[in-house]
């Protein structure tokens, strides 16, 4: 046998249970009694075996003591509909009224109102047709002007760049000293000057 599969049902029925049932460790001993005749096998082997059981119990009549729940969670829902309910004096500690009045006046005379400080906002809306100025006058202008070229097809000839200097550059020269050198005195004598005689050559 590679692998039996062994299924048991349990059917137990109680009556008249009335005491506290307390059960620490509870045993189960099954005597199967198989008749056989005439059998000759070797050594059984037996893989893997699966043993289903299901238990049914069918109480009547059963008494427990107090049960305990730790935390109970109570859902109630009440719908209340009154008639004809009279009680006694109301007592609001801070009550908010709001009043809404809505008049209708037709010929009100005053007296003369007394405003103690005015507030006067007031708001010009010009609009100009044909104006004609004199030259104006402008002190600091600023102008911005922001070109984009998009060219399509140059051809140059070779670039000539002279002396650059770019931001990023940064070159060290070497500390020169200078010393003031005196003048030295300029003597001049007169020299004389000797002829010269030229022979023509033949």
């Amino acid at each position: 046998m590679d692998a039996p599969v062994i299924s048991q049902v349990h059917n137990i029925t109680l009556q008249d249970v009335t005491a506290t049932p307390v059960v620490d460790a509870a045993g189960i001993t099954q005597v199967h009694g198989i008749g056989a005749a005439n059998v000759t096998s070797g050594a059984p082997q037996i893989d893997t075996a699966d043993l289903d059981e299901n238990q049914f119990l069918t109480p009547i009549e059963i008494t427990c003591q107090t049960v305990t729940v730790g935390t109970p969670i109570i859902r109630q829902a009440h719908t209340i509909s009154a008639a004809n309910i009279t009680t006694g004096l109301s007592q609001v500690d801070d009550g908010v009224v709001i009043e809404e009045y809505s008049l209708t006046a037709a010929q009100i005379t005053t007296n003369a109102p007394s405003v103690a400080a005015a507030e006067i906002e007031v708001e010009y809306v010009l609009t100009a047709s044909n104006v004609t100025t004199a030259a104006p006058v402008i002190d600091a202008s600023a102008l911005t002007q922001q070109h984009v070229i998009v060219a399509t097809s140059v051809a140059a000839g070779a670039p000539q760049v002279g002396p650059a200097r770019f931001l990023w550059q940064e070159e060290d020269f070497d500390a020169e000293i200078w010393t003031e050198q005196a003048d030295p005195s300029d003597d001049w004598t007169e020299q004389t000057l000797t002829s010269e005689t030229w022979t023509e050559a033949a």
